[in-house]
Protein backbone atom coordinates (compact mmCIF):
# COMPACT_ATOMS: atom_id res chain seq x y z
CA UNK A 1 0.00 0.00 0.00
CA UNK A 2 2.76 2.44 0.97
CA UNK A 3 4.64 1.62 -2.22
CA UNK A 4 1.56 2.34 -4.35
CA UNK A 5 0.96 5.60 -2.47
CA UNK A 6 4.55 6.75 -3.07
CA UNK A 7 4.42 5.74 -6.73
CA UNK A 8 1.12 7.55 -7.40
CA UNK A 9 2.39 10.70 -5.74
CA UNK A 10 5.66 10.50 -7.67
CA UNK A 11 3.75 10.25 -10.95
CA UNK A 12 1.48 13.15 -9.95
CA UNK A 13 4.50 15.33 -9.07
CA UNK A 14 6.05 14.40 -12.43
CA UNK A 15 2.82 15.51 -14.12
CA UNK A 16 2.82 18.83 -12.28
CA UNK A 17 6.44 19.57 -13.21
CA UNK A 18 5.82 18.49 -16.81
CA UNK A 19 2.63 20.54 -17.32
CA UNK A 20 3.92 23.64 -15.54
CA UNK A 21 7.17 23.58 -17.53
CA UNK A 22 5.21 23.50 -20.81
CA UNK A 23 3.08 26.45 -19.67
CA UNK A 24 6.22 28.34 -18.64
CA UNK A 25 6.97 28.57 -22.36
CA UNK A 26 9.69 30.93 -23.56
CA UNK A 27 10.10 32.29 -20.04
CA UNK A 28 12.05 29.07 -19.57
CA UNK A 29 14.53 29.80 -22.34
CA UNK A 30 17.96 28.49 -21.35
CA UNK A 31 20.03 28.90 -24.50
CA UNK A 32 19.28 30.62 -27.81
CA UNK A 33 21.68 30.20 -30.71
CA UNK A 34 21.82 27.75 -33.62
CA UNK A 35 19.93 25.30 -31.39
CA UNK A 36 17.44 26.73 -28.87
CA UNK A 37 17.10 24.99 -25.50
CA UNK A 38 14.11 25.39 -23.17
CA UNK A 39 13.09 24.05 -19.78
CA UNK A 40 10.00 22.44 -21.30
CA UNK A 41 12.14 20.29 -23.63
CA UNK A 42 14.36 19.10 -20.78
CA UNK A 43 11.42 18.15 -18.55
CA UNK A 44 9.59 16.56 -21.49
CA UNK A 45 12.56 14.27 -22.15
CA UNK A 46 12.98 13.39 -18.46
CA UNK A 47 9.23 12.80 -18.04
CA UNK A 48 9.11 10.62 -21.15
CA UNK A 49 11.79 8.30 -19.74
CA UNK A 50 10.29 8.23 -16.21
CA UNK A 51 6.74 7.55 -17.40
CA UNK A 52 7.93 4.80 -19.76
CA UNK A 53 9.73 3.06 -16.88
CA UNK A 54 6.63 3.32 -14.67
CA UNK A 55 4.41 2.00 -17.48
CA UNK A 56 6.72 -0.99 -18.04
CA UNK A 57 6.98 -1.67 -14.30
CA UNK A 58 3.20 -1.64 -13.86
CA UNK A 59 2.60 -3.57 -17.10
CA UNK A 60 0.05 -1.08 -18.39
CA UNK A 61 1.51 -0.73 -21.87
CA UNK A 62 -1.16 -0.91 -24.55
CA UNK A 63 -0.63 -1.42 -28.26
CA UNK A 64 -3.60 0.12 -30.06
CA UNK A 65 -4.20 1.59 -33.50
CA UNK A 66 -3.05 5.16 -32.65
CA UNK A 67 0.20 3.79 -31.20
CA UNK A 68 0.89 1.57 -34.23
CA UNK A 69 0.32 4.49 -36.61
CA UNK A 70 2.48 6.76 -34.42
CA UNK A 71 5.30 4.22 -34.38
CA UNK A 72 5.07 3.84 -38.17
CA UNK A 73 5.09 7.62 -38.68
CA UNK A 74 8.14 8.16 -36.51
CA UNK A 75 9.98 5.21 -38.05
CA UNK A 76 9.28 6.55 -41.53
CA UNK A 77 10.56 10.03 -40.58
CA UNK A 78 13.76 8.42 -39.26
CA UNK A 79 14.31 6.59 -42.54
CA UNK A 80 13.71 9.70 -44.66
CA UNK A 81 15.95 11.77 -42.39
CA UNK A 82 18.79 9.23 -42.42
CA UNK A 83 18.78 9.22 -46.22
CA UNK A 84 18.74 13.01 -46.28
CA UNK A 85 21.51 13.43 -43.68
CA UNK A 86 24.03 11.75 -45.99
CA UNK A 87 23.75 14.84 -48.20
CA UNK A 88 24.40 17.30 -45.36
CA UNK A 89 27.37 18.25 -43.21
CA UNK A 90 27.89 17.05 -39.63
CA UNK A 91 26.65 20.26 -37.95
CA UNK A 92 23.39 20.46 -39.91
CA UNK A 93 22.81 16.74 -39.44
CA UNK A 94 23.15 17.03 -35.65
CA UNK A 95 20.68 19.93 -35.52
CA UNK A 96 18.21 17.96 -37.62
CA UNK A 97 18.59 14.84 -35.43
CA UNK A 98 17.84 16.89 -32.30
CA UNK A 99 14.62 18.19 -33.89
CA UNK A 100 13.67 14.65 -34.88
CA UNK A 101 14.27 13.46 -31.30
CA UNK A 102 12.16 16.33 -29.93
CA UNK A 103 9.31 15.47 -32.32
CA UNK A 104 9.42 11.83 -31.18
CA UNK A 105 9.66 12.70 -27.48
CA UNK A 106 6.47 14.78 -27.53
CA UNK A 107 4.44 12.35 -29.60
CA UNK A 108 5.35 9.34 -27.44
CA UNK A 109 5.24 11.34 -24.18
CA UNK A 110 1.56 12.17 -24.64
CA UNK A 111 0.82 8.52 -25.38
CA UNK A 112 2.41 7.68 -22.04
CA UNK A 113 0.37 10.41 -20.31
CA UNK A 114 -2.75 8.84 -21.83
CA UNK A 115 -1.78 5.38 -20.50
CA UNK A 116 -1.10 6.74 -17.01
CA UNK A 117 -4.51 8.47 -16.85
CA UNK A 118 -6.34 5.47 -18.30
CA UNK A 119 -4.73 3.11 -15.76
CA UNK A 120 -5.77 5.46 -12.89
CA UNK A 121 -2.21 5.76 -11.61
CA UNK A 122 -3.22 9.41 -11.55
CA UNK A 123 -6.90 9.76 -10.65
CA UNK A 124 -9.04 11.87 -12.93
CA UNK A 125 -9.95 14.13 -10.00
CA UNK A 126 -6.26 14.80 -9.35
CA UNK A 127 -5.72 15.37 -13.05
CA UNK A 128 -8.55 17.93 -13.25
CA UNK A 129 -7.09 19.72 -10.21
CA UNK A 130 -3.73 19.78 -12.00
CA UNK A 131 -5.28 21.34 -15.12
CA UNK A 132 -7.08 23.98 -13.03
CA UNK A 133 -3.92 24.84 -11.09
CA UNK A 134 -1.98 25.01 -14.35
CA UNK A 135 -4.50 27.47 -15.80
CA UNK A 136 -4.12 29.71 -12.73
CA UNK A 137 -0.35 29.52 -13.23
CA UNK A 138 -0.82 30.56 -16.87
CA UNK A 139 -2.96 33.53 -15.81
CA UNK A 140 -0.19 34.61 -13.43
CA UNK A 141 2.43 34.39 -16.20
CA UNK A 142 0.18 36.40 -18.52
CA UNK A 143 -0.15 39.05 -15.81
CA UNK A 144 3.66 39.22 -15.47
CA UNK A 145 4.03 39.68 -19.24
CA UNK A 146 1.24 42.26 -19.44
CA UNK A 147 2.83 44.36 -16.69
CA UNK A 148 6.55 44.01 -17.44
CA UNK A 149 6.92 42.96 -21.10
CA UNK A 150 4.26 44.87 -23.06
CA UNK A 151 6.65 46.12 -25.73
CA UNK A 152 8.37 43.17 -27.41
CA UNK A 153 10.31 45.50 -29.70
CA UNK A 154 13.22 45.39 -27.24
CA UNK A 155 13.33 41.57 -27.64
CA UNK A 156 13.34 41.64 -31.45
CA UNK A 157 17.09 40.96 -31.46
CA UNK A 158 16.34 37.59 -29.80
CA UNK A 159 14.03 36.56 -32.65
CA UNK A 160 10.65 37.66 -31.25
CA UNK A 161 8.13 39.60 -33.32
CA UNK A 162 7.82 43.24 -32.12
CA UNK A 163 4.25 43.04 -30.76
CA UNK A 164 3.03 45.94 -28.69
CA UNK A 165 0.03 46.20 -26.38
CA UNK A 166 -1.01 42.61 -27.10
CA UNK A 167 -1.18 39.73 -24.66
CA UNK A 168 1.56 37.29 -25.64
CA UNK A 169 1.97 35.55 -22.28
CA UNK A 170 4.88 33.20 -21.56
CA UNK A 171 5.09 32.15 -25.23
CA UNK A 172 5.95 35.72 -26.36
CA UNK A 173 3.57 35.20 -29.28
CA UNK A 174 -0.15 36.18 -29.33
CA UNK A 175 -1.12 33.45 -31.82
CA UNK A 176 0.51 30.67 -29.80
CA UNK A 177 -0.98 31.93 -26.55
CA UNK A 178 -4.39 32.42 -28.17
CA UNK A 179 -4.61 28.85 -29.43
CA UNK A 180 -3.20 27.49 -26.17
CA UNK A 181 -6.14 29.17 -24.42
CA UNK A 182 -8.59 27.82 -27.01
CA UNK A 183 -7.28 24.30 -26.33
CA UNK A 184 -7.79 24.94 -22.62
CA UNK A 185 -11.42 25.91 -23.28
CA UNK A 186 -11.88 22.77 -25.40
CA UNK A 187 -10.53 20.61 -22.56
CA UNK A 188 -12.50 22.60 -19.99
CA UNK A 189 -15.88 22.06 -21.70
CA UNK A 190 -16.31 18.31 -21.00
CA UNK A 191 -13.57 17.57 -18.44
CA UNK A 192 -12.88 20.44 -16.00
CA UNK A 193 -16.19 22.33 -16.33
CA UNK A 194 -14.95 25.54 -14.69
CA UNK A 195 -16.81 28.74 -15.57
CA UNK A 196 -13.82 30.69 -14.24
CA UNK A 197 -11.67 29.13 -16.99
CA UNK A 198 -14.42 29.70 -19.56
CA UNK A 199 -14.93 33.43 -18.88
CA UNK A 200 -11.37 34.36 -17.95
CA UNK A 201 -9.84 32.31 -20.76
CA UNK A 202 -12.15 33.98 -23.29
CA UNK A 203 -11.17 37.46 -22.09
CA UNK A 204 -7.48 36.54 -22.39
CA UNK A 205 -8.06 35.32 -25.97
CA UNK A 206 -9.61 38.72 -26.73
CA UNK A 207 -6.52 40.47 -25.35
CA UNK A 208 -4.22 38.51 -27.68
CA UNK A 209 -6.01 40.08 -30.69
CA UNK A 210 -5.16 36.89 -32.55
CA UNK A 211 -7.33 36.29 -35.61
CA UNK A 212 -6.35 32.62 -35.84
CA UNK A 213 -7.30 32.09 -32.18
CA UNK A 214 -10.63 33.85 -32.68
CA UNK A 215 -11.49 31.70 -35.72
CA UNK A 216 -10.90 28.49 -33.78
CA UNK A 217 -12.55 29.93 -30.64
CA UNK A 218 -15.79 30.77 -32.45
CA UNK A 219 -15.72 27.42 -34.25
CA UNK A 220 -15.70 25.51 -30.97
CA UNK A 221 -18.01 27.83 -29.00
CA UNK A 222 -20.74 27.72 -31.67
CA UNK A 223 -20.45 23.92 -31.86
CA UNK A 224 -20.64 23.56 -28.07
CA UNK A 225 -23.69 25.85 -27.86
CA UNK A 226 -25.49 23.68 -30.42
CA UNK A 227 -24.15 20.42 -28.92
CA UNK A 228 -24.85 21.13 -25.24
CA UNK A 229 -27.13 24.21 -25.27
CA UNK A 230 -25.23 25.76 -22.37
CA UNK A 231 -26.29 29.35 -21.57
CA UNK A 232 -22.82 30.24 -20.24
CA UNK A 233 -21.22 29.53 -23.62
CA UNK A 234 -23.87 31.67 -25.31
CA UNK A 235 -23.07 34.56 -22.93
CA UNK A 236 -19.37 34.17 -23.67
CA UNK A 237 -20.15 34.30 -27.40
CA UNK A 238 -21.98 37.61 -26.93
CA UNK A 239 -19.21 39.05 -24.75
CA UNK A 240 -16.58 38.15 -27.38
CA UNK A 241 -18.63 39.66 -30.21
CA UNK A 242 -19.08 42.94 -28.32
CA UNK A 243 -15.40 42.84 -27.38
CA UNK A 244 -14.27 42.47 -30.99
CA UNK A 245 -16.31 45.41 -32.25
CA UNK A 246 -15.26 47.55 -29.32
CA UNK A 247 -11.52 46.96 -29.59
CA UNK A 248 -8.53 47.15 -31.95
CA UNK A 249 -9.21 43.63 -33.24
CA UNK A 250 -11.73 44.93 -35.76
CA UNK A 251 -9.03 47.08 -37.40
CA UNK A 252 -6.72 44.02 -37.60
CA UNK A 253 -9.51 42.10 -39.34
CA UNK A 254 -10.03 44.98 -41.78
CA UNK A 255 -6.29 44.99 -42.63
CA UNK A 256 -6.38 41.31 -43.67
CA UNK A 257 -6.68 42.19 -47.36
CA UNK A 258 -3.50 44.30 -47.38
CA UNK A 259 -0.62 42.89 -49.40
CA UNK A 260 1.84 43.06 -46.48
CA UNK A 261 -0.56 41.52 -43.97
CA UNK A 262 0.60 38.32 -42.25
CA UNK A 263 -2.34 36.41 -43.77
CA UNK A 264 -1.10 37.09 -47.31
CA UNK A 265 2.48 36.33 -46.33
CA UNK A 266 1.26 32.94 -45.17
CA UNK A 267 -0.03 32.15 -48.65
CA UNK A 268 3.42 32.96 -49.96
CA UNK A 269 4.84 30.62 -47.34
CA UNK A 270 2.48 27.82 -48.44
CA UNK A 271 3.60 28.19 -52.06
CA UNK A 272 7.25 28.10 -51.03
CA UNK A 273 6.69 24.91 -49.06
CA UNK A 274 4.80 23.20 -51.88
CA UNK A 275 7.60 24.14 -54.29
CA UNK A 276 10.15 22.58 -51.95
CA UNK A 277 8.00 19.43 -51.62
CA UNK A 278 7.88 19.30 -55.43
CA UNK A 279 11.68 19.53 -55.66
CA UNK A 280 11.93 16.50 -53.35
CA UNK A 281 9.45 14.56 -55.55
CA UNK A 282 7.07 14.61 -52.57
CA UNK A 283 9.28 12.02 -50.81
CA UNK A 284 10.58 14.34 -48.09
CA UNK A 285 13.90 15.90 -47.17
CA UNK A 286 14.16 14.88 -43.49
CA UNK A 287 13.41 16.78 -40.29
CA UNK A 288 14.54 20.42 -39.92
CA UNK A 289 16.25 20.62 -43.31
CA UNK A 290 13.87 23.26 -44.67
CA UNK A 291 16.31 26.17 -44.80
CA UNK A 292 19.25 24.02 -45.90
CA UNK A 293 17.43 22.63 -48.93
CA UNK A 294 16.07 26.05 -49.85
CA UNK A 295 19.64 27.21 -50.26
CA UNK A 296 20.75 24.06 -52.10
CA UNK A 297 17.93 24.47 -54.62
CA UNK A 298 18.76 28.20 -54.93
CA UNK A 299 15.09 28.97 -54.41
CA UNK A 300 14.10 32.60 -53.88
CA UNK A 301 12.11 32.31 -50.67
CA UNK A 302 11.01 35.14 -48.44
CA UNK A 303 12.72 33.99 -45.24
CA UNK A 304 10.30 35.98 -43.04
CA UNK A 305 7.67 33.26 -43.17
CA UNK A 306 9.74 30.31 -44.35
CA UNK A 307 12.70 29.47 -42.14
CA UNK A 308 13.04 26.04 -40.49
CA UNK A 309 9.33 25.29 -40.95
CA UNK A 310 6.36 26.35 -43.03
CA UNK A 311 3.43 28.32 -41.62
CA UNK A 312 1.38 25.18 -42.26
CA UNK A 313 2.25 22.20 -40.07
CA UNK A 314 0.92 19.85 -42.73
CA UNK A 315 3.01 21.36 -45.53
CA UNK A 316 6.00 21.16 -43.15
CA UNK A 317 5.31 17.45 -42.65
CA UNK A 318 5.03 17.00 -46.43
CA UNK A 319 8.39 18.71 -46.92
CA UNK A 320 10.04 16.65 -44.15
CA UNK A 321 8.49 13.25 -44.84
CA UNK A 322 6.56 13.51 -48.09
CA UNK A 323 2.94 12.61 -48.79
CA UNK A 324 3.34 9.33 -46.88
CA UNK A 325 4.15 11.20 -43.65
CA UNK A 326 1.15 13.51 -44.16
CA UNK A 327 -1.10 10.50 -44.72
CA UNK A 328 0.21 8.76 -41.57
CA UNK A 329 -0.16 11.90 -39.44
CA UNK A 330 -3.72 12.43 -40.68
CA UNK A 331 -4.49 8.77 -40.02
CA UNK A 332 -3.04 9.09 -36.50
CA UNK A 333 -5.32 12.01 -35.61
CA UNK A 334 -8.27 10.32 -37.28
CA UNK A 335 -7.68 7.17 -35.18
CA UNK A 336 -8.08 9.34 -32.05
CA UNK A 337 -11.39 10.72 -33.36
CA UNK A 338 -14.14 8.52 -31.97
CA UNK A 339 -17.05 10.95 -31.56
CA UNK A 340 -18.71 14.00 -33.13
CA UNK A 341 -17.07 16.29 -30.57
CA UNK A 342 -13.72 14.61 -31.21
CA UNK A 343 -14.10 15.19 -34.94
CA UNK A 344 -14.89 18.89 -34.38
CA UNK A 345 -11.80 19.20 -32.16
CA UNK A 346 -9.69 17.55 -34.87
CA UNK A 347 -11.12 19.97 -37.47
CA UNK A 348 -10.28 22.95 -35.24
CA UNK A 349 -6.73 21.67 -34.71
CA UNK A 350 -6.34 21.02 -38.44
CA UNK A 351 -7.44 24.58 -39.29
CA UNK A 352 -5.18 26.22 -36.71
CA UNK A 353 -2.14 24.10 -37.53
CA UNK A 354 -2.44 25.29 -41.14
CA UNK A 355 -2.35 28.93 -40.02
CA UNK A 356 0.35 29.14 -37.31
CA UNK A 357 2.18 25.78 -37.58
CA UNK A 358 1.06 24.86 -34.07
CA UNK A 359 2.15 21.20 -34.37
CA UNK A 360 5.81 22.21 -34.31
CA UNK A 361 5.70 24.47 -31.25
CA UNK A 362 6.26 22.07 -28.31
CA UNK A 363 3.79 23.49 -25.72
CA UNK A 364 1.07 23.63 -28.37
CA UNK A 365 1.94 20.18 -29.66
CA UNK A 366 1.74 18.99 -26.04
CA UNK A 367 -1.76 20.38 -25.52
CA UNK A 368 -3.01 19.42 -29.00
CA UNK A 369 -2.10 15.79 -28.36
CA UNK A 370 -3.41 15.96 -24.78
CA UNK A 371 -6.76 17.28 -26.04
CA UNK A 372 -7.07 14.57 -28.68
CA UNK A 373 -6.12 11.80 -26.22
CA UNK A 374 -8.62 13.05 -23.62
CA UNK A 375 -11.47 12.96 -26.14
CA UNK A 376 -10.24 9.53 -27.25
CA UNK A 377 -10.12 8.34 -23.63
CA UNK A 378 -13.67 9.52 -23.05
CA UNK A 379 -15.01 7.11 -25.67
CA UNK A 380 -12.53 4.23 -25.28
Amino acid sequence: MLHNFIQKNFVLITFYVLFFSQTFGNFGSIYRSGINLYLYDIFALISCVLLLLIIIKNKIFEVNLPFLILQTLFGFLILVSLFSYSLLGYEESMKAILYLIRFGVYFFLLYFVYLIIKSSLVSFVSFKNLLTANFIFLVFLCFVQWVFFQDLGVFEKFGYDPHFNRLVGPFMDPNFLGFFLVLYLIINAPFIKSYFILYFGSILILLTQSRSALITFFGFIIFWIIYKRNIHYFLVLLIMLFGIFGSQIISRIEHTSRANDSVNLRFESYQNGLNLAYFSDYLGIGMNNYKVYQKSFLMTFNDTNSSNFNDSSWISVMVFGGVIAVFLLFLFFLSLTTSISGFVVFAIIFINSNIINSLFYPPLMFYILLTMYLYYLKKS
